[in-house]
Order: C-alpha cells, then sequence, then structure tokens
C-alpha cells in the first residue's frame, strides 16, 4: 500500500524539476503494482499540462492511457476489450489538450491514437461546437500518416477530411444549413435513445471469439443459458445527417498547401509513382477523381516545384472538365497561378 500524499510529492519534484521521464516512469510502476491506485486531479493536470508544453512522446501516450483508451480495456480481466466506455475517467480533457496531444502523435508518427483521440473527441464534444478542434484533429491525422510515407492512408484522410470543408462545395445557404444540421442532431439523439431503451438495434458484427477473454466467454454461455440477449445497442453521436438528408460538411473554410506541410511533401515526393511515364502527367486524373478535387493544388505546387510548369497548366486546362458541376470559383485557386509564378522567377 502506498502513500499517496508522499509519491504525488515525489512525482510534482520530478516535474517541477523537467524530470518528465522519472515523473512518468514512477507513474507507470505505481498503477502496474497497484491497479487501485488513483492520483489527484490536481496532479493529473500538472502532468497533463507539463507533457503538453514539452511535446514529451511517452508522458502523452501515458495520458492517451489513461484518459483515452484506457489500460485496463486490454487487461485479461476485463469483460470486453471491445468497449471502455464503462470506464470511469478521472476527468474531461479539453479540446485544446487533445490538440496539443495530437501534434505530439503527429510528429511521432502514431496515427493509431490520433483515431483514438477522433473517437473520443465524437464521444464527448460537439463538432459543430467545436470545429476548430475537429479540424485540427482531422489534420493532425493526414499529417501522421504523411510522415509515416503511407500515401495510400494519407490519401483516404486527406479525402474525409476535404469533404469536411465547406470551401469545397458550391456555394449554399449555410445559415440555413445550419438548422438543418441542428435539427438532425435531435432526431439522432432520439434515434439513440431509442436504441439504448429497447436494445433492438444491434451490431451486426460480433466481438471476434479469438480476441474475447474468458470472462467475455463465461457472459454468453450465461447469457444463453439464461435465454437473454446482451445489452449491445448502437450509440453512435454526432450525425448531421438525417435519413432524408445527404451528408451536409460542417468546417467552415477550405485547404491550402501551407495546411499541410507534410501531405504536400509526399504528394510531390510520389509524383513519379502516381503518374505513369509513358502515358504522361494525365495519368494521375484517376487519383484526383477518387480522392478530392483539391488534391489538384498539392499536384500543382509539386510539379512547379519541379519546375514542369507544363504539366501544371496542363492539369489546370482538364480541372474545369473532369468536375463539370463544380463552379470554377470554387474549383480554381489563385494559390495555383501564383505558385506557378513564384517557381517561374526563380
Amino acid at each position: 500500500h502506498y502513500d499517496n500524499e508522499v509519491l504525488e510529492v515525489v512525482i510534482f519534484n520530478f516535474l517541477q524539476s523537467g524530470n518528465f521521464r522519472a515523473a512518468t516512469s514512477m507513474i507507470h510502476m505505481i498503477f502496474d503494482s497497484d491497479r487501485k491506485f488513483k492520483l489527484s486531479n490536481e496532479l493529473w493536470a500538472a502532468y497533463i499540462q507539463q507533457m503538453c508544453r514539452s511535446g514529451n512522446h511517452h508522458g502523452a501516450v501515458l495520458i492517451y492511457h489513461h484518459f483515452i483508451d484506457h489500460y485496463s480495456s486490454y487487461s485479461h480481466e476485463n469483460i470486453s476489450a471491445y468497449n471502455n466506455e464503462s470506464i470511469e475517467f478521472p476527468f474531461l480533457l479539453t479540446p485544446s489538450i487533445l490538440e496539443q496531444l495530437a501534434a505530439i502523435f503527429q510528429h511521432s508518427k502514431d496515427h493509431a491514437r490520433i483515431r483514438g483521440l477522433l473517437k473520443y473527441f465524437k464521444r464527448f464534444y460537439s463538432y459543430i461546437s467545436h470545429r476548430k478542434t475537429y479540424k485540427s484533429l482531422k489534420i493532425s491525422l493526414v499529417e501522421a500518416y504523411s510522415i509515416s510515407d503511407d500515401l495510400p492512408n494519407a490519401l483516404l484522410a486527406f479525402k474525409d477530411l476535404s469533404y469536411s470543408l465547406r470551401g469545397h462545395f458550391n456555394h449554399k445557404n449555410w445559415a440555413k444549413l445550419n438548422q438543418l444540421q441542428k435539427m438532425s442532431v435531435f432526431t439522432n439523439h432520439v434515434w439513440r435513445r431509442n436504441n439504448i431503451k429497447t436494445n433492438s438495434n444491434r451490431y451486426s458484427d460480433e466481438i471476434p471469439v479469438d480476441i474475447k477473454s474468458s470472462l467475455d466467454l463465461q457472459q454468453d454461455s450465461t447469457a444463453r443459458k439464461l435465454g437473454v440477449e446482451l445489452f449491445n445497442p448502437i450509440i453512435d453521436r454526432n450525425i448531421y445527417t438525417s435519413p432524408n438528408s445527404t451528408a451536409m460538411p460542417i468546417l467552415n473554410g477550405s485547404l491550402y498547401t501551407s495546411d499541410l506541410p507534410y501531405f504536400e511533401k509526399i504528394i510531390n515526393e510520389s509524383l513519379d509513382n502516381i503518374t505513369s511515364k509513358d502515358h504522361g502527367i494525365l495519368t494521375i486524373i484517376p487519383t484526383i477523381l477518387s480522392t478530392h478535387f483539391i488534391l489538384h493544388i498539392f499536384i500543382i505546387k509539386g510539379l512547379s516545384k519541379n519546375y514542369r510548369f507544363k504539366e501544371a497548366l496542363l492539369i489546370l486546362q482538364k480541372m474545369p472538365q473532369i468536375f463539370p458541376y463544380i463552379n470554377s470559383r470554387t474549383l480554381l485557386r489563385e494559390e495555383n497561378y501564383i505558385n506557378i509564378l513564384h517557381y517561374i522567377r526563380e
């Protein structure tokens, strides 16, 4: 049994002296030996602040597994390693803390934990009320894949981000759209509440047997013997569509190459790989079509950097033909021409 007060003083002194590795190791050691041990919220707050301020990856991982994806979910004794929503967390992490953790994981190529942050954010916060954080987390995910040189997943994350931005759509009455989104949120709240009440809308996929713990299997066996169904309703939050509406973008603004420097870098380095030497630059068109039209601004900049101006202009010439349903003001950006002129002058 530990003396909490003494341990907290020691950990706090480590934090004050900048010995973050010792503080993190000590917290790990204490929780490993005593699962019932609890740090005070005040010390947790001080620890989180110091780790985020210093960009400490090991500290960020510890925070993640105590507040986001709790380490006990991976314990053999846990009833289900599939869902940790029943676990009590000390307190909610603020959106700004989530952004800082995402930045740390981004530079550590830790895209899996950024996905965990997005899941946590979806559970506890409103996308519409915290648009800045939502956009920041999505950007961090794209950048993490890009730093990892994982182009396929970087493109998928980029596509998801691009379709979330209103600036990539033809002009609409966004004020009216905001009202529709609020109505959709309430509709989905009712749907979610009814799922919880009736347990009638369960996930179609069951937990794979090979990852079930002995307690999971025991729970299944008991349910079969008693002739009851396990409680497993669908609980999905931050849904801004209704059955009669299509997906609606939530974030304001648009993307620029400066928003995604690592994604820009991987596109620049991959231009030769995603185009055919025999058939020229236009073979990159299918990649743009399968991703999002805004991808072309990164391609144009990459071509311009490599002084391939004719190819850049050819892509720009083809864009209105490929995306005729998008008006020219939305489709073609001044940034494209600025980049071409900038590198011509060099």
